[in-house]
């Protein structure tokens, strides 16, 4: 269903040992990449955004151009050549997309859920309760500037 639907599939710890050694499909890596283009392409179209991109860390970014492009709009770090031709592509990618700063805002949010839940699912028990409430109230954010 979360093929289907286009959505990034949310594995849960615990699974079964032949889920875990299925791979991920590449339909749920193309989800994310294009998760992380958009809010990358979010940030670099509006510039307001760039203080919410700062407070992600290279981390939150599973393709390594992804990383080098996050340190370049938040710190000014040098692209290879591989960085500067994405750098345009995001920029056309804003424009065709229509990412306005709502948009952008809400992409670079979801990043942050991605990693929330990832922490959680690896989280000891005692911790579970903290990124819980954190995941809520992110997903509430991000709730109010959809709606």
């Amino acid at each position: 269903a979360n093929d289907k639907l286009g959505m990034t599939v949310q594995l849960r710890a615990g699974g079964s040992a032949a889920r875990t050694a299925v791979p991920v499909s590449s339909r749920v890596l193309d989800a994310g990449a294009k998760l992380e283009r958009g809010a990358l392409a979010g940030a670099l179209r509006h510039e307001q955004l760039r203080p919410l991109l700062a407070e992600l860390h290279e981390e939150h970014f599973y393709d390594p151009v992804h990383h080098a492009i996050r340190n370049h709009i938040v710190d000014g770090a040098p692209l290879d050549e591989n960085g500067v031709g994405l750098l345009a592509e995001l920029d056309a990618h804003a424009d065709a997309d229509g990412i306005g700063e709502a948009t952008g805002t809400e992409l670079l949010l979801r990043l942050r859920e991605r990693q929330l839940q990832r922490e959680l699912r690896a989280a000891p028990v005692e911790l579970r309760a903290e990124l819980t409430d954190a995941l809520t109230k992110l997903r509430e954010r991000a709730a109010s500037i959809s709606a």
